[in-house]
């Protein structure tokens, strides 16, 4: 069985018994009080859970019995049938069909028949209440053996898993402090123990960072009522589409990004998407089409928000830059396409000409980009007048235990996300030319500002006259980062900062490094 296949199967045996356990408990209770609609609610509630997910399994069998049972406690629910002995013996005995078919399913056999005891579910709707009798799936529920059943799945608190992964940070830095005792003293066995420790641990890392990992499917499922009750709000058509949605992120993440995606989407539908009379005149379909999609990108993901509308007008772009200040007109003018594209993500800016109860009220996109930024994301737009826009996330898998690279300023270690780290240059301080008072570097005929880490954090000390600059992405743009000394690279376990630390601006968190030292996570987006 193919990898996805198999995790469709895993999440349809997961649900199949948390269901099945709830059904039990509540036709327990519905044999005491066959009248009490809340029972009778939650059994509905389970059989129609498990009908929708059986049929879009192919387990057409588990599907209908799970109908009918439906059909018959609905007209239990409107006191169309009377409940006796024979209804609840039933009842039990279609829980017992089900409980064997989701086993079998989870055993590779084929499903049971389950014609029998469908025809009892039919005398029942019909009115012919007679006794349990010997020719229903499974014989006479007395003479069935009751087992205890192996447990396969259990569900873990979250905060569980995060101080299991807390543990699986500490045991990283204790490997990487026997790595660096060893590199002294070069003993054999140790370096066999620690090759065994490094694998262990590795694993036990895995295990555990997947256990995090919940599809975006979490998320992507509130979306459609939301688009759809928006685009009916302004009187629009849409086709939402998502896609991708098994797609796995840490929930860390994903508990994050749900804001930023909600933005997106309803700019979407408010100021991408024409009314239906535009866009039939602009030779589209009255429909205008939204995509959303995810998917796995090297060691990361990749969200994007697409639509078909009418796209950003630049020359708008430059209105609002020109009235807001942010540029004057020569400079503007002497933009590229998509320099224009970057402009909206300034603090209120926005081209909207209405505001609404859903967006334009001139904030939103500045806040998206931090946001994604401060997971070490970016975010990039890509606009055509009337043809639509798209957004592009990019995402880091998970945010607790990263690889990074770690630099020396002024005797202090620093680390950086690798994942932000486009390249490192060995660099003289002639290297490094100053353009209207700035520092920057010219690579690839680009000028790229630069950041001195000792003047932004106020460290003292000297710097030698060779250095390096490592070329960071951040966001649309890139920045040099001045460094005396690369140490190397490392996987880490960023933890947080004190609560009175938190604010300081340029900082994301600390980690314990392989020799024991506390070393401080640069902010990518809070150094500039």
């Amino acid at each position: 069985m193919a990898d996805d296949m198999q995790e469709y199967l895993d999440l349809y045996l997961s649900e199949a018994e948390d269901l099945l356990q709830s059904l039990n408990e509540s036709l327990l209770e519905f044999e005491k009080n066959p009248k009490k609609k809340e029972y009778i609610d939650e059994i509905q509630r389970c059989a129609h859970t498990l009908k929708s997910s059986s049929a879009s399994m192919g387990y057409y069998q588990i599907s209908e019995l799970a109908h009918h049972m439906e059909d018959v406690l609905e007209s239990i629910k409107k006191d169309e049938i009377d409940v006796n002995a024979y209804v609840v013996d039933i009842v039990f005995e279609c829980f017992d069909v089900l409980e064997r078919g989701v086993d079998n399913v989870r055993k590779g056999k084929p499903e049971p028949d389950v014609s029998n005891v469908i025809k009892h579910l039919d005398n029942i709707k019909e009115g012919r209440l007679k006794e349990l009798n010997e020719d229903a799936e499974g014989g006479d529920l007395a003479d069935k053996p009751h087992t205890l059943k192996a447990v396969h799945s259990i569900k873990v608190d979250v905060e569980n898993l995060d101080k299991l992964l807390e543990v699986v940070g500490e045991l990283l830095i204790a490997k990487m402090r026997l790595q660096n005792i060893n590199s002294y003293i070069k003993d054999k066995d140790l370096d066999d123990l620690t090759t065994v420790l490094s694998r262990l641990i590795d694993d036990v890392q895995y295990q555990i960072t997947e256990a995090r990992m919940i599809p975006v499917d979490h998320i992507f499922s509130r979306f459609p009522r939301m688009v759809r009750d928006i685009a009916k709000r302004e009187g629009k058509k849409v086709n939402f589409i998502i896609r991708g949605n098994e797609i796995k992120l840490d929930r860390t993440i994903l508990d994050k990004i749900g804001e930023p995606l909600i933005h997106l989407l309803r700019n979407a539908v408010d100021h991408g998407i024409e009314q239906p009379d535009k866009r039939k005149n602009n030779d589209k379909s009255e429909a205008g089409t939204i995509k959303l999609t995810a998917r796995r990108e090297r060691n990361g993901a990749v969200i994007e928000v697409e639509d078909d509308g009418e796209g950003f007008d630049l020359e708008a772009i430059k209105e609002v830059a020109l009235d807001k200040g942010l540029y004057n007109l020569t400079t503007l003018q002497l933009m590229s396409e998509q320099e224009l594209l970057e402009l909206p993500f300034h603090p209120n800016f926005s081209t909207s000409r209405k505001v609404t109860d859903v967006s334009g009220r001139g904030v939103g996109l500045d806040v998206v980009k931090t946001r994604i930024e401060e997971l070490n994301g970016t975010l990039k737009m890509e606009s055509k007048k009337n043809k639509g826009t798209k957004f592009i996330l990019t995402l880091p898998l998970s945010l607790a235990i990263i690889k990074s690279l770690l630099i020396e300023v002024c005797d202090r270690t620093y680390v950086i996300p690798i994942s932000n780290v486009l390249r490192i240059l060995p660099s003289k301080e002639t290297h490094i030319k100053h353009i209207e008072g700035n520092e920057c570097i010219v690579l690839d005929e680009e000028a790229i500002p630069i950041v001195r880490i000792k003047n932004k954090f106020n460290i003292e000390g000297l710097s030698p006259e060779e250095n390096f600059v490592i070329i960071i992405e951040k966001g649309n743009d890139k920045v040099g980062v001045v460094a005396d000394k690369i140490v190397g690279q490392q996987e880490i376990m960023i933890k947080a900062l004190d609560k009175e630390l938190r604010e300081l601006k340029g900082i994301a968190g600390a980690s314990i490094l392989s020799d024991g030292s506390l070393a401080l996570v640069i902010d990518i987006s809070g150094i500039t």
